[in-house]
């Protein structure tokens, strides 16, 4: 049996706040997505071989774990809601926050390494 036929329908106001929260997210992973972007095409300094394509790559993984984490979050809200169950904390909130403190440091690194040669 499907998740989405399990308990009780849900307040629609919950599942529009939960709605709101996974497009939240969602606009968090374009928005990574975007600055991968914008680095690659936009950032002439960053003409490092090792550097550009780190800060590209890191950029495109947190927005891939943002897309993953609002998928995840979204579901598992929803059937928390469904079998009326507390609601869990996403684990995403650690780390997020922590893969951005690296690529901060990767491009900060990468603007700073000229400076010392």
């Amino acid at each position: 049996m499907s998740w989405r036929n399990q308990g009780s329908s849900p307040d629609y106001r919950f599942t529009l706040a939960n709605e709101r929260t996974f497009l939240a997210w969602i606009r968090t992973a374009l928005g990574f997505f975007t600055a991968a972007i914008a680095v690659d095409q936009l950032a002439t300094s960053l003409n490092d071989e090792l550097y550009k394509p780190l800060i590209c790559l890191a950029l495109l993984t947190v927005s891939i774990i943002c897309s993953v984490f609002a998928y995840s979050n979204w579901r598992g809200n929803e059937i928390a809601m469904r079998l009326n169950a507390n609601l869990t904390y996403s684990k995403s909130i650690k780390i997020v926050p922590i893969l951005m403190v690296l690529v901060i440091v990767i491009l900060l690194s990468s603007i700073y390494s000229d400076s010392f040669n």
